[in-house]
């Protein structure tokens, strides 16, 4: 039985840092476009941005950084509605 209940534990412990990692990569979608990504989406986004970035990388020649492949990915890529993404604060 205490085999059981430590794999039980094991796995709980996994989900959580699975959702941990999850909502440190929604935090920096939140931080960069100003937009909401639920939490299960946010790791995947992420890494298609990555992707992303790597193969702008290839095409220019040079790194564009995480917030300009954001921006590229969520306009012309993976559109998101207009006016939801603000990777450039506005002016006061």
């Amino acid at each position: 039985m205490m085999a059981r209940e430590s794999g039980v534990a094991a796995r709980s412990a996994e989900a959580r840092e699975a959702t941990d990692r999850n909502d440190v990569y929604a935090a920096k979608i939140r931080q960069l476009a100003r937009i909401h990504v639920a939490d299960d989406e946010a790791q995947n986004l992420w890494q298609a941005v990555a992707r992303h970035r790597r193969s702008l990388f290839n095409r220019l020649g040079r790194d564009v950084g995480q917030r300009v492949a954001m921006l590229d990915y969520l306009v012309n890529i993976h559109p998101v509605p207009a006016g939801e993404v603000q990777l450039i604060e506005k002016a006061a």
